[in-house]
């Protein structure tokens, strides 16, 4: 990326993570993605998969998804299949 300003000016992908820490993902992100497209990484800082854990990270992403949308991400990704079918409903 040549600078800031260039950041995302194709695209931005919203990307929530249930784990608080996010190590390798991004800079494979940036090996693949085409110049232009940005990542935003927000996490809800699920501790286990526990189900007392599940439904607090659950009770957090309206709030992630609020805050992806507020710094423009043009689509939002919700990673962590236990996240997505915990409840068992799509």
């Amino acid at each position: 990326m040549d600078g800031f300003a260039e950041f995302g000016w194709r695209g931005r992908i919203g990307y929530i993570v249930a784990i608080p820490v996010i190590e390798h993902m991004p800079y494979e992100f940036y090996q693949m993605a085409p110049k232009g497209v940005g990542l935003v990484i927000t996490s809800l800082g699920k501790k286990d998969q526990g189900a007392e854990e599940t439904e607090k990270a659950l009770g957090r992403l309206d709030q992630a998804i609020a805050d992806l949308a507020a710094v423009g991400a043009d689509y939002i990704c919700v990673a962590s299949s236990p996240m997505v079918t915990y409840r068992g409903t799509p």
